[in-house]
């Protein structure tokens, strides 16, 4: 109870930017403490879980449940629990995927966007792979201000006349 993240709360834009902002602070100490901490089991975890993102991209999912795993494996590979659970439940709620809008673009669009995600995924496993906390903390920071940039984005252009 010491935490608690209302979802009626993240019915607007803003409050969703809101949570990626926290998103943003927790998740470049995690990646950065994972890099550091990992044991070789976190390690094939996160790859793993890196892999099955993959995957679901390839099989044309929209990879939601799967980047938050990606995401978990990293927060739990700091041995913090904390890490964990603050993630868990900001990442339940915040995964813009899972947006209508999203889900409604065209075939083409989604691709276009997920190669994006998929390639800011990418950096981020090759760093903590690597051991790098540095890389691994620029790519993480990078790929959640890209993720509230795109999420501003869909904001925007839902709010337009054009889309009504």
């Amino acid at each position: 109870d010491f935490f608690n993240l209302d979802t009626a709360f993240m019915r607007s834009l803003g409050s969703a930017l809101s949570i990626l902002e926290l998103r943003l602070a927790l998740e470049s100490e995690a990646v950065s403490l994972a890099c550091q901490r990992a044991d070789e089991a976190a390690l094939r975890r996160i790859a793993q879980a890196h892999a099955a993102f993959e995957r679901a991209i390839d099989a044309g999912q929209p990879a939601a449940e799967e980047d938050g795993a990606f995401h978990l494996e990293i927060a739990r590979a700091t041995g913090n629990p904390h890490f964990q659970e603050l993630l868990g439940m900001a990442g339940r709620i915040v995964i813009p995927r899972q947006d209508k809008r999203i889900l409604e673009m065209t075939a083409a669009g989604q691709a276009t966007y997920l190669a994006r995600i998929r390639g800011e995924h990418r950096e981020i496993a090759e760093a903590i792979q690597a051991r790098d906390a540095g890389a691994a903390r620029s790519a993480m920071r990078r790929h959640l201000t890209n993720a509230a940039t795109r999420y501003r984005r869909f904001g925007t252009a839902a709010e337009s006349p054009a889309s009504e």
